[in-house]
């Protein structure tokens, strides 16, 4: 008797447990709709369209991470490559390319928080917040790009 009580307990147990879809968040309304993609592709072509290899711009990362990480930084990108004394800690998002490949890759995960505003003219995101969760503290990444210019 004590057994079978024990079983059915566990069973009570194991399905009131939530499932990991229960415990999944929905992904951005956005990524849902599909407008964040297309938003994503129309940035890309404008960016494109205006053939900026050769550019300064400051960049910053906002996150849970050690002062270095979230530092604003002046990147200076030629051909389409950050500079040699471009910092480790800015490398990973140093480039236009380099950050609509982070937001490529939100919309891709489904992330359950993506809001992103780009730049009228060039295309290039100014401001990106990803939120991979709301269940998950201290996990949102965000980035700031400023002041762009064109180098010869």
């Amino acid at each position: 008797m004590r057994r079978a009580v024990l079983l059915a307990l566990t069973l009570v147990a194991c399905a009131a447990a939530p499932t990991a879809a229960q415990d999944e968040a929905p992904p951005d309304p956005s990524i849902a709709d599909g407008s964040a993609q297309r938003d994503l592709d129309a940035a890309r072509a404008a960016w494109k369209a205006g053939g900026l290899m050769s550019y300064r711009w400051r960049i910053a990362r906002g996150c849970f991470c050690p002062e270095p990480y979230t530092r604003a930084r002046n990147v200076t990108v030629r051909g389409g490559v950050p500079s040699k004394r471009t910092a480790n800690e800015v490398r990973e998002f140093a480039t236009v390319t380099r950050l609509f490949r982070i937001v490529q890759s939100a919309i891709d995960r489904k992330v359950a928080v993506l809001t992103v505003s780009y730049d009228a003219r060039l295309g290039y995101p100014r401001r990106v917040w990803i939120d991979v969760s709301p269940m998950i503290a201290d996990e949102e990444t965000s980035y700031r790009a400023s002041r762009l210019t064109r180098l010869r």
